[in-house]
């Protein structure tokens, strides 16, 4: 009985996981690049045990009288939740014509890098603005990094008419007389195998490997492996505002049935301390 009252509550505490998750989601259907979380759940171990079964009746080869046979069965201990996976599904586009919004149509992210030029995780969030020294800034305060690592800068004189960012990630301005001037190449991370990302705040994320360490990942040029940058776009939430309200209500039944089901090993419980012979 306290196992069942046990694995009650941790039922309970896989709906709350869930619902909390689900929560997150619906709350950030409007944040750009956002890529939604599901909770991953596992059963926990099994105890053996062994019982007669009755309905099968052997009979003894020494004494000729009927045994049962033993019928070898387990019970498990619950529920717990094994970790929260990143959706990969792309997120609809919306055009802005804003020359520094910028939004990738593939499986790439953006590389962010702090003002030292250490790594400061990868985006889906191309929102980036222009600061006072002509570095691409990313709403966390990171700075969008070229293929080397190197801090992307921009001429900030005002004779500088457009910014231009190829599908291939090559970077320009075109100046005074329609003079291009080419300023990098950007690249894109892809996770590799084994590896996966997980939430830094910022609408910003870090690679870690099977083993829960944090890793650099390997950037490509933009193209057909990566996915190509699109200029003047931005990605929006993959939250699916239908799917993520139909796991709230599952989630919402899990969580009453467990709290059934604890109710009613109290209820027995109850009933058995007022029993009298």
């Amino acid at each position: 009985m306290f196992g069942h009252m046990r694995m009650s509550t941790l039922g309970m505490k896989a709906g709350q996981t869930m619902l909390d998750v689900t929560a997150h989601n619906v709350s950030n259907v409007n944040t750009v690049g956002y890529r939604s979380g599901r909770v991953d759940f596992e059963d926990l171990a099994y105890a053996g045990l062994v019982e007669l079964d009755r309905g099968a009746p052997l009979r003894g080869a020494a004494t000729g009288g009927i045994e049962s046979a033993p019928v070898h069965a387990a019970r498990g201990h619950g529920v717990r939740p094994e970790g929260v996976s990143l959706s990969e599904e792309s997120g609809p586009m919306s055009r802005t014509d804003v020359p520094t919004d910028l939004a990738v149509e593939g499986e790439g992210y953006f590389v962010l890098v702090d003002g030292a030029g250490e790594p400061a995780g990868y985006t889906r969030d191309g929102a980036f603005r222009v600061d006072a020294d002509g570095a691409l800034v990313h709403g966390s305060g990171a700075f969008l990094a070229d293929g080397a690592g190197e801090v992307l800068r921009v001429p900030i004189d005002e004779e500088v008419n457009t910014l231009l960012v190829d599908a291939d990630g090559a970077v320009s301005v075109v100046g005074p007389g329609d003079a291009t001037e080419a300023l990098g190449e950007l690249a894109l991370m892809v996770p590799g195998d084994g590896e996966r990302l997980v939430r830094g705040g910022a609408n910003t994320h870090f690679l870690v490997d099977e083993a829960g360490a944090f890793v650099e990942g390997a950037l490509r040029a933009p193209g057909e492996d990566s996915g190509v940058i699109l200029q003047g776009f931005l990605e929006g939430s993959n939250a699916d505002l239908a799917w993520e309200m139909s796991r709230m209500i599952l989630a919402q039944r899990a969580f009453q049935l467990n709290a059934r089901s604890l109710q009613t090993a109290d209820d027995m419980f109850e009933m058995a301390n007022h029993m009298r012979r």
